[in-house]
């Protein structure tokens, strides 16, 4: 799969807790576009639960889904349904594989660079 954007530049906080098995954080991410007009961006972060998403300061909406959260297999099944599991498992990775995390970029979040700036 082929992103509108590049990743330049990636600072990640984390406050673990062993003994209540947690950890909360924050990430700061810093993107270059691939194309002109970027609207959103997908970012892949399973199993998390995201209490807020800002863009240059701005708080956005967003939306996550983990498909691979969502899995189940009833409350009766065996090891002999491991099969099923991981065909499910599979399935739900390649539905994620853009991203979990959807971000909006709101336009007034975009600089255009002009081509004496980019110092080729």
């Amino acid at each position: 799969m082929q992103r509108a954007f590049t990743l330049s530049h990636e600072r990640f906080v984390l406050d673990i807790d062993p003994t209540r098995r947690y950890i909360k954080g924050s990430a700061e991410l810093t993107i270059q576009p691939l194309q002109k007009r970027l609207s959103n961006i997908r970012i892949n972060c399973r199993q998390c639960k995201i209490t807020g998403v800002q863009v240059n300061g701005e708080r956005v909406r967003h939306s996550y889904a983990d498909p691979v959260s969502e899995l189940t297999l009833g409350e009766d099944t065996t090891v002999a349904y491991h099969n099923v599991y991981k065909s499910k498992y599979l399935n739900a990775l390649r539905e994620a594989d853009e991203g979990e995390l959807l971000i909006p970029i709101p336009d007034s979040c975009i600089k255009q660079v002009k081509r004496k700036q980019l110092n080729y």
